[in-house]
């Protein structure tokens, strides 16, 4: 829950903003109302002169004839706000064609909706810790994106977060392990009392993984949030760390982050990515038996292969592959290794 007057809340103008660029993609709930009577106005708009149109379509037509639908007005009123304000002295009731050539999804019309009323709303608009961070890791744009592929959900709000700078703590505070000032950046890289043990775990893991990045464990490794594997390894690094903090800080416990505990994230991360992917690929393949089109059976295919990919050796590192189930090998790449 966001509170006002949190100063670690992210503000509702960022909030409605898409993920990729920082935001929590929650909806405007007046322009979604408006939004949902207008996706109503438009369906009807495309079958009232259907000669085989729904049975409620029908009793709306003989409300609107008589006079007695006011849900018919409000939505009318509602799908008048897709237009320009210009546009809306020309609209008349009995006049109005469909907005869109093609149905449209109610996502696609509250956006419309909204860049209609709050024009620049999804504008990517960084702060001044943000742009610092772009700049350490050399990434044109955060990496929200790649953040959200944490499949651990801590792991994955700590690095949300860290990049949003809006971890809770207290602005100005001394680290309770080395005294230093505590900024976001110092818990997570540069606290001298875990920064060695860290930077050899990371690099120890990222080794006997076949990892194929190397480096050392500092700011610059939140642009290497590419595969399954380096995602997870870095969102259970983070999840550790502040797991260690919260201990010394609020239960005076010093606790030792090692190398099995962050592999035994890692595994479970693996686990429920891999059970997540299960159910989707047996899902896609019900479809595919199902589908009657040959060109729809092709994309239903290659997506499965896809998926299944992700936990090749190929494509990622040995802590990230499964046992493929014998009913996903014949959608296995044959030049693709399977543990």
């Amino acid at each position: 829950m966001l509170f006002k007057g949190d100063r670690w809340a992210i503000s509702k103008e960022r909030s409605r903003r898409d993920y990729e660029i920082g935001g929590l993609e929650l909806w405007n709930m007046a322009t979604r109302s408006n939004a949902q009577k207008a996706w109503i106005y438009e369906q009807y708009l495309r079958e009232k002169d259907d000669q085989n149109c729904p049975p409620h379509m029908e009793v709306w037509k003989s409300e609107k004839e008589n006079s007695l639908s006011r849900i018919h007005i409000k939505c009318w009123k509602a799908w008048k706000l897709l237009h320009h304000p210009r546009e809306r002295i020309t609209l008349k009731l009995n006049q109005v064609k469909p907005k869109y050539e093609n149905k449209q999804k109610l996502k696609v019309i509250y956006r419309n909706m909204m860049d209609i009323k709050y024009k620049g709303w999804n504008k990517h608009q960084p702060t001044t810790g943000q742009k610092l961070i772009q700049k350490n890791i050399n990434h044109p744009i955060l990496p929200f994106r790649e953040a959200r592929s944490i499949t651990t959900i801590k792991g994955r709000d700590l690095a949300w977060r860290y990049l949003i700078k809006a971890l809770p703590k207290h602005h100005g505070e001394n680290c309770h392990s080395c005294k230093e000032e505590e900024s976001s950046m110092h818990i997570f890289f540069e606290c001298k009392s875990i920064k060695q043990n860290i930077d050899s775990i990371y690099q120890k893991v990222c080794k006997d993984s076949n990892n194929t990045y190397h480096g050392p464990w500092s700011e610059k490794v939140l642009g290497k949030l590419l595969t399954p594997f380096s995602s997870n390894l870095i969102g259970a690094i983070m999840e550790s760390i502040w797991y260690r903090r919260n201990q010394i800080k609020f239960n005076d416990n010093t606790t030792i982050i090692t190398e099995n505990q962050i592999i035994h994230k890692i595994k479970k991360a693996r686990d429920a990515e891999w059970d997540r992917t299960r159910k989707i690929v047996e899902k896609q393949l019900r479809q595919e038996l199902r589908c009657t089109d040959n060109r729809e059976s092709i994309n239903r295919t290659a997506s499965i292969k896809r998926r299944l990919e992700k936990f090749s050796h190929n494509w990622n590192s040995k802590l990230m592959t499964i046992n493929i189930p014998e009913h996903f090998i014949p959608y296995c790449s044959y030049n693709t290794n399977y543990s």
